[in-house]
This record gives structure tokens, sequence and C-alpha cells, in this order.
């Protein structure tokens, strides 16, 4: 994590911005992980890009010296993979946030209900300058959490209706349960720890080590029958229980077989790791979650500079 949170730092603030855009739509699965580093990869090498074309507003040198630089050493296609990512996804995301920003915010409907959750929930900075600078300080705390917030800014110009919250209080006594994953970057550990410590009625299902949004199924023989039997009327007996994780794909791959992995993104669909399925039709259960976790994960604005650029 030292070495992440490093790299990030490293980063100018206009690159690191466009890192944060391209991390936004890896925070919710598992088998994204290395993705992420894989993003922060690219925009290392963006970065040394602009120092070569400062301000990165020559198209034709920046995709000539995209297809000069090496991101990846040792294997080719991953190199050509990567440096696909940096002309398609990081350069359209520069062109859309610093050459041809946007007059005004636009938002799609899920992202829109969405905004409106967060900025009628809590209050937000209001200063555009003050807002800039603080996603900047989280960038450099949790290089892995602050995808997004630097584009995602409507909160600074959002009118909070008037109303009073309902205290917390009022849930204590209910019979709730909390699943999560240590490394959720949707609603981050910290922030469910403390509301966990609020409802002494409740029950928790944990998976520390962990990394992905909406953990629950999880394809194992912990949280799986726990959460479901929760579900049709049976609380777990201990408050608070935690669950094994899955070894993420790539450390339980073998040395040898990363040279045959060819794109950035895993094929995989379950666990790395599976233990012995908790379903009758493993099969049809893998398809049903995949169909399910793919709907936990929120459309971004990405696509229009991309698509443009693939020509």
């Amino acid at each position: 994590m030292e070495e992440v949170r490093a790299a990030v730092q490293a980063l100018g603030p206009d690159v690191q911005s466009v890192l944060g855009d391209n991390l936004s739509d890896l925070a919710y699965r598992r088998r994204d992980a290395n993705g992420y580093l894989e993003r922060i990869t690219v925009a290392q090498g963006l970065e040394a890009i602009r120092q070569q074309v400062p301000g990165l507003d020559d198209a034709d040198a920046v995709k000539a010296a995209i297809n000069r630089h090496v991101f990846d050493p040792v294997i080719a296609e991953r190199n050509v993979s990567l440096r696909k990512v940096a002309w398609e996804q990081f350069y359209a995301s520069h062109i859309e946030i610093w050459l041809r920003p946007q007059k005004r915010i636009e938002l799609h409907s899920a992202l829109a209900t969405g905004t409106a959750i967060r900025c009628n929930g809590t209050p937000s900075i209001t200063d555009l300058a003050q807002w800039t600078a603080a996603v900047r300080s989280v960038a450099q705390q949790a290089p892995l959490h602050f995808g997004g917030l630097l584009d995602n800014h409507a909160c600074a110009f959002w009118q909070r209706p008037q109303v009073q919250k309902p205290d917390v209080q009022a849930l204590g006594g209910l019979d709730v349960l909390l699943v999560q994953a240590q490394y959720d970057a949707a609603p981050p550990a910290e922030g469910a720890n403390a509301f966990f410590t609020r409802l002494p009625a409740a029950r928790r299902v944990q998976v520390p080590g962990d990394y992905q949004h909406g953990v629950y199924p999880y394809r194992d023989r912990c949280v799986d029958p726990l959460v479901t039997r929760y579900l049709l009327g049976e609380p777990p007996i201990q408050r608070d229980t935690a669950c094994p994780a899955h070894t993420l794909e790539m450390d339980a791959r073998p040395p040898w077989a990363l040279a045959q992995r060819q794109s950035t993104q895993s094929v995989q669909s379950g666990p790395a790791n599976p233990a012995p399925s908790a379903y009758r039709n493993p099969q049809q259960a893998e398809m049903l979650i995949d169909a399910f976790k793919r709907g936990l994960q929120p459309r971004t604005r990405q696509g229009f500079e991309a698509s443009r650029l693939k020509g």
C-alpha cells in the first residue's frame, strides 16, 4: 500500500485527476483489483509523457509518445494493452477534463440519483477550490478511494433542503445485518464500523482483506449461508462474524502463468481459489451472481472522447 500511495503522490495534479476518473469504474469488483494497479502504471506513463509533451495538448505528439513508451518491459501483450488504455481512456479523460471541459454539470439518470442522495444527505464543501484541495488530500492519504471525486463535484453547488434527519438511535433496537468487505470503496469500512458500534442489536458479517462492493453473494460457505439464513428469518448467533477472504486472482497465479495474461481485464468470473460450492447448481448460481453484481456498479460518464479517439 505504501508503494501505491507513493506512486499516486508523485503524479502531477492534472494526471492525478485523470487517474481518479479512470479508477472509479474499478472500485466495485474484486476481479478488478489488478486493474487498479494497471491504471496507476498507465498514469505513471502519462506523467512521463507529459514531460515530453507539456500540456498534453498535441494529440499526434501524445499518441506517438504513448506508442514509444514502455509500460511493461516483460509481457509484450500487456504492454500493448496498456498503451491502448493510455490512448483510448486516459487521454480521452484528459481532453474532457482539461482541454475541452464541459460548461455545465451533466448527469445521466443513475448518476443523478446517487448525486442527489449524497448531496442531500451530508453538508458539503461549497467552494470549488476547497473541494479540489480536499479531494487531492484524499488522493494522498487513500489512493485507492478517490476515484471520480475530482470530477463529480456537483455537491459544491447543491442547495440542501432544510430537513431534520432522524437520529440513528431510533435504529438501536432493530435486528439489522451489516455485510461489509474491508476494502469496499463505496461505503468505506471506517464509516461502516462506526455505524455498527451505534447499533447494539445489529449483527455483522465482514470479510477482512477483501476488495469489492456488495460482497454477498460471496460464493463461499461462510458469508452466503449466514446472510441467506438471515434473509429467511434466522439471524446469526454471533454479533460479529469475520469470514476468510478469497485470494485475489493475480495473487493466486504462479509466476509462469502471468505471461499468459493478454488483457487488462480478468475473464475469470469466480474467486481464484473457490471453496466447495454452497449451491446445488454452481454453474447457474455463478451466472446469476455475476449478473447481479454487474448491476451494483454505477455507470460513469466516460465514453464520448474514447469512441472518437478509437478512429
